[in-house]
Order: structure tokens, then C-alpha cells, then sequence
């Protein structure tokens, strides 16, 4: 029964059982969620803590990225045992989406659980730091876990009780039935294993004095009143270590510590430490999905990903916080319902959120008459299509650029107008006249449009002007040709030497 456990991380045996044990009933045999992010998707997120505490749990997390995925790398910003702020960046981390997404929640359920623990004991010690009194842990611990939250309880200032029922005595009332007395059953055991330390339980005056009498090391006082635990102290000084227990909480701890009892044991705050709030910043890893895969280049300012990140950023860094704020209150009846509804709240508008900046993503841009036109999923369901098309076979990344390829034919070409014009639709959702624009060679550039039709409609020359200061060639030099989004139309600019895309100005330049 060690006394002042110094702070010593288990074994990388132990800790690789319990990351591989987590992993098995959390991943399975694949992630179906984090298969859907592209694999070359990088992605960088932050873990920061929502309330002050002690932190635990490191040896996990290193273990978790490295069973998950080697190429995720960790920068950490705090170590085991350190106190943390609200609102502190824990550590970083860095590596294929997939991966990270994979590998957040059994990081995050390890350091939750074990800097709970430790910032639990950390409140208890600070109660009675002012007495010799040691604060002990027991054995009453999450199956599979009483390693990693033994260790827990040293990174908050509390020390460790036995291990396991190997590793020292703890005679109970029915060991002592058993044997016949006190004085028997520690008879029996001296003569098993003297060298291990020998705890009695008593419940009472008389028989913490048997335990005195028959040559115990420590006596557990289970239950007993303030005035029998100075009565104790007093028996038992010089004589036998005294361990308070049963009935101590957070109003008696101090009481008892003041008595002189050389340890006391607390179950509660180990067997049901309360989740510290921790966070993983997923509004990083969504933003590298919007700015760098969903909305890229120009389709982040044009096609809706700017306004996508209005709503992210309004579920991820505004509502959640702002409701802790406004809820939290330390001590309150039901704050743990409340926090719990908050963040399943949050959890739940980020999910739809997302959903909606995904599905409105600009699938392709098409160059039909002498335009552009950027098209999304609900464009071609609007167009009577079932599903949008598959355009994973054309080259390039998302949105795809293709060009419609209208038929040779005067009378099919005028045919497929009619129709198009009948059904509402436009020629640029007719999916299966999409070819690669690429393939286009120079011909489009015949389908420019007149400077002049440009520089007069409302405004453009302004930003026109404005947008040719910044390019050393003459106007004359650059093709415009019309562009168009759910939510901006403009132009998209060619350099008419290079062949190549320059730039683009819209009505909200």
C-alpha cells in the first residue's frame, strides 16, 4: 500500500492493451463514416480543454495515433499531471483525415476519463494539503482500467492503495468470521506472507483495538463517527497507521484530515469521475474539407463555401460555447443533463450543418453557349434527374470541368432545345453530352464576349478597371466569358495568348 505514490506512467504493455481493446469495439472492422473523406485529405485539429483541470492521459493518446494510423504526428502543448485552463490547447494533431477522424474519440475518451480522475483527486487533496493526511484511491475502478486510473489518481497529488487482492491484505468482516478473530486472521496471514503489508477493517473502537493488539500495520476506521476518529488517533499513535473511511465527501474530508488520521479513502472520485470537458476542434479538420476539397479556388468566395462556413462556425465556435456560458453553473442541480443536451445539441446542428454545405457542393462546372454555369446536386434533381451524374470517370478534381457537346446536326441541336425548353430545363444538366473541357482545344474562345457588351452593363467597367490595375497586359488581350452561381454571375477571364484561366470578377467584387 504505497504511501506518496510518485507519478510513475504504467507499462507500454498495458497501455497498448488498452488502446487496443478500445479500438476493436469502437472501429470494428471499419470506420464506414471516415471512409467517405477522400484518403490524400490531410487535416490538422487541436484538442483544447472547456474547463480548468489537472490533465492525464498522454500514453493513451501517443498509443491510439500510432495503432490507428503511424503517419498521424502529435504536438503537445501540456504534459501528465500538468493544471490546465479552460479553453487550453492540450496538444495538436496532424495527419490523413480519415485517420485523425478514426482516432479522435478513443483519444478523447482516455483523456476525458483520466484527467476527470485526476482533476477530481486534485480538488480532494487541495482540502486537506494543509494536514499530513494522504488521500488513497481503491479498488473500485472501470474493469480493464484500474491501471490507467490508479495512474490518474497520482497526477492529481493522491496516492495509490493495493494494486489488486495480490499485492498486500485487506482482512474484511468475512475474512475475520472466517478465521474465528481478528487476532487469528492476522495471525494466518503473517504466517502466509509476512512481507506484504497488512490492512484490518474495524468498525469499532473494540476492534481497532484487536487490530492493535494482534500486530496489524494499518487499520481501516470504516464509518466512524468525528469523536471516534479522534478517540482512534489518539489509540493508534505510535502504534498503527489509521485509514478514514466511508462517509467522506467533499464537506467531511477537511473534519477527518484535521483528526491526524494518516490516510484516507475515497471511491467516489474514481469509480465516478466526471468527464472533463474536452474538446476536439472538428471545425479545423471541416474547414480544410470546405476551403481545400469542397469549395475550392474561386468556388469558396462564389459558390456558397464562404456562407457554408457562416453556418459551421456559428454550431461550432458560437452555440456551444455560448450556451455553456450561459447554463454553467458550478454546483447546480442537473448541470450534468444540461451539459450533456447541450453538447448532443451542438453535435446534432454541426451534423445537419455539414450536411448542407456537403450536398450544395458544386459537383461541375459547364461551358454551354458561350458560358459557365456551376452546377450542384439539387441543379440536376431541379432537371429531372434522379441523382446527380457520375462524373468520377472525368479528370481532374471536384467540381469536374466539362463542356456539353451539342449535336452535329442543326435539326438534333434545335430538337434537343425544344425539349429542354418544354421541360423547364437548361442544356447545361444534359449530363450525358458532358465531355472533358479539355478537350475543347482553343474553339471557345470564339464564344467570348464582346468588350463592349461587357463594360456596359452596370458596373462592370468599374470592376473591370479596377481588376485590370492589377495585371501587367492590355484589355484587348484577355477574353471574358460569362459565369454563373447560385449566388454571384460574372466573368471568367483567359489570357488569349496563354489560353489560360486569369482570373474572374463577379457582381459582389
Amino acid at each position: 500500500m504505497a504511501q506518496g505514490t510518485s507519478i510513475k506512467p504504467p507499462s507500454r504493455d498495458i497501455v497498448t492493451a488498452n488502446v487496443a481493446a478500445a479500438l476493436a469495439e469502437d472501429l470494428g472492422a471499419e470506420d464506414v463514416s471516415a471512409a467517405l473523406i477522400p484518403a490524400s485529405t490531410s487535416a490538422h485539429a487541436r484538442v483544447i480543454t472547456r474547463e480548468d483541470g489537472v490533465f492525464c492521459g498522454a500514453p493513451w493518446v501517443v498509443e491510439t495515433g500510432r495503432q490507428v494510423d503511424p503517419d498521424i504526428t502529435i504536438t503537445w502543448h501540456v504534459e501528465d499531471a500538468d493544471s490546465v485552463s479552460a479553453n487550453q490547447t492540450l496538444f495538436e494533431l496532424r495527419g490523413p483525415a480519415r485517420s485523425l477522424l478514426s482516432a479522435e474519440r478513443t483519444m478523447l475518451n482516455f483523456v476525458q476519463l483520466l484527467s476527470g480522475t485526476s482533476t477530481k483527486t486534485a480538488k480532494y487533496v487541495r482540502l486537506i494539503n494543509q494536514t499530513d493526511t494522504v488521500l488513497l484511491d481503491t479498488r473500485k475502478t472501470i474493469p480493464g482500467l484500474r491501471v490507467a486510473q490508479k495512474y490518474a489518481v497520482t497526477c492529481g497529488g493522491g496516492s495509490n492503495h493495493r494494486m489488486g487482492l495480490f499485492d498486500a491484505y485487506l482482512l474484511k468482516e468475512n475474512h475475520i468470521a472466517a478465521a474465528g478473530s481478528i487476532t487469528a486472521a492476522v495471525s494466518a496471514a503473517r504466517a502466509q506472507h509476512p512481507e506484504l503489508a497488512l490492512e484490518v477493517e474495524t468498525e469499532n473502537l473494540d476492534e481497532l483495538e484487536q487490530a492493535i493488539t494482534a500486530g496489524a500495520d494499518i487499520a481501516m476506521i470504516d464509518n466512524f463517527s468525528l469523536a471516534d476518529t479522534n478517540t482512534a488517533v489518539a489509540m493508534a499513535k505510535g502504534k498503527i497507521k489509521l485509514e478514514a473511511s466511508g462517509g467522506i465527501d467533499e464537506k467531511t474530508i477537511t473534519d477527518i484530515a484535521a483528526t491526524g488520521a494518516n490516510t484516507t479513502t475515497m471511491s467516489r472520485y474514481s469509480a465516478f469521475a466526471i468527464h472533463l470537458g474536452i474538446s476536439f476542434l472538428i471545425f479545423v479538420v471541416l474547414t480544410y474539407l470546405v476551403v481545400f476539397e469542397w469549395y475550392p479556388g474561386i468556388f469558396f468566395d462564389s459558390d456558397g463555401g464562404w456562407r457554408g462556413m457562416r453556418i459551421i462556425i456559428a454550431v461550432d465556435l458560437v452555440l456551444g460555447p455560448m450556451l455553456t456560458l450561459i447554463v454553467f453553473k458550478a454546483g447546480k442541480p442537473g448541470l450534468k443533463f444540461d451539459m450533456t443536451t447541450i453538447a448532443l445539441l451542438q453535435f446534432v446542428c454541426l451534423t445537419a450543418g455539414t450536411y448542407v454545405v456537403y450536398s450544395e457542393r458544386p459537383l461541375a462546372v459547364v461551358f454551354s453557349d458561350g458560358r459557365f454555369s456551376v452546377m450542384n446536386k439539387k441543379d440536376y434533381i431541379d432537371a429531372g434527374h434522379e441523382r446527380p451524374p457520375n462524373l468520377k470517370n472525368f479528370p481532374g478534381d471536384s467540381p469536374k470541368w466539362v463542356m456539353v457537346n451539342l449535336p452535329d446536326s442543326a435539326e438534333e441541336e434545335a430538337a434537343l432545345r425544344r425539349d429542354m425548353f418544354k421541360s423547364g430545363g437548361l442544356v447545361s444538366t444534359v449530363s450525358d453530352l458532358y465531355v472533358p473541357f479539355e478537350t475543347t482545344g482553343d474553339d471557345f474562345f470564339a464564344e467570348a464576349e464582346e468588350i463592349e457588351v461587357v463594360l456596359a452593363g452596370r458596373g462592370w467597367e468599374a470592376r473591370v478597371n479596377t481588376w485590370l490595375s492589377g495585371q501587367d497586359r492590355e484589355l484587348e488581350d484577355y477574353a471574358f466569358f460569362t459565369f454563373s452561381t447560385r449566388f454571384v454571375i460574372g466573368y471568367l477571364i483567359y489570357d488569349r495568348t496563354t489560353r489560360e484561366h486569369v482570373g474572374i470578377i463577379t457582381n459582389e467584387s
